[in-house]
């Protein structure tokens, strides 16, 4: 099975769950997740270790950057590499290759991990 069991120490309460969206790029078919919120509050969850660790990742410094604004770290696991793109505003994740079953996957990490929920979203609103 794709999912790894593991735990993470929490300081957040068991019961706040974050909010993510699977939507498609504007003007693409191609599909992104995206969290809103406190994002970069020191107890948001760290996407980077859950994610890692479910899907057994490495990280590929070879593509990962940062500025004095955003920061991007990308990963590669079974099926394929996703970017990890942090900004002032938002977190993305993005996967240029194999789009559509590194969307389905990672959904599947953070509705697992319990810590998250999915908000639908019109695709309409981003053609």
């Amino acid at each position: 099975m794709l999912l790894a069991r593991f735990s993470l120490n929490m300081t957040m309460s068991q019961n706040t769950k974050h909010a993510f969206s699977v939507r498609p790029a504007y003007h693409s078919e191609e599909l992104l997740i995206e969290f809103w919120g406190e994002t970069h509050s020191p107890d948001y969850p760290k996407l980077g270790i859950i994610l890692a660790t479910a899907l057994k990742a490495c990280p590929r410094d070879d593509l990962s950057k940062s500025s004095f604004d955003t920061s991007a770290y990308a990963w590669e696991y079974a099926n394929g590499s996703y970017l990890i793109d942090k900004d002032n505003w938002a977190i993305f994740i993005l996967a240029p290759q194999n789009n559509a079953q590194i969307m389905a996957d990672i959904e599947q990490v953070l509705l697992s991990s319990g810590l998250f929920f999915k908000n639908e979203v019109d695709f309409k609103d981003y053609r």
